[in-house]
């Protein structure tokens, strides 16, 4: 009796994929629904992404469905297929991924040495741009920004409150804005005092 009812369920299988290939949709349905879950959790495994995970198993059954006269009329080999076809799409996006990966550290080193360099070839611009400052903003501005110094720590060393040293930087930093502006170091300065 088991026998019979797993020939009929081959049988089944075959005819499925037979009607597949004839182009038949509601097999390609049949045969999708069947397959997708064990598909799709075996993409996301690998991806880590469930976007990305199903838009790799749709072109696989996209292919499959554009390859399907090209496969042999077996349910195994149907899967082999798609798993083969999910497997290389993985490993493709797997280097795809370490590719932009090692780009984008590249750029970063690469606009860290110029930074660098800018910084290095404009300091004398900076100290320009903080000789506008009052005497007392630019004191406030190197305890805080330069030296590190805590808002309290700083009112304490200049017998200042805390909220004229939140006021001495607020005006600093509009003054410093305006002036970096005009000399064109906006990227130098948002590096140095951000």
């Amino acid at each position: 009796m088991l026998l019979i009812y797993l020939e009929a369920f081959i049988l089944r299988d075959v005819n499925v994929i037979e009607r597949i290939i004839k182009g038949d949709q509601k097999a390609f349905r049949s045969f999708y629904e069947k397959t997708f879950p064990k598909l799709f959790s075996f993409t996301l495994k690998h991806t880590s992404d469930q976007e990305l995970a199903r838009e790799i198993v749709q072109d696989a059954y996209v292919v499959i469905w554009e390859k399907k006269n090209a496969i042999k009329a077996l349910q195994e080999v149907f899967e082999a297929y798609l798993f083969t076809y999910v497997r290389h799409r993985c490993i493709r996006e797997y280097k795809r991924k370490i590719t932009e990966a090692e780009a984008l550290l590249s750029y970063r080193e690469e606009i860290s040495r110029m930074v660098f360099e800018e910084s290095v070839i404009n300091l004398p611009d900076i100290n320009k741009i903080l000789n506008v400052l009052p005497k007392r903003q630019r004191i406030v501005l190197e305890l805080v920004k330069l030296q590190g110094l805590s808002y309290k720590e700083t009112a304490a060393k200049l017998n200042i409150s805390e909220r004229t040293v939140e006021t001495h930087l607020r005006k600093a930093f509009t003054t410093l804005r305006l002036e970096v502006e005009t000399m064109h170091l906006s990227l130098l300065f948002l590096l140095i005092f951000s």
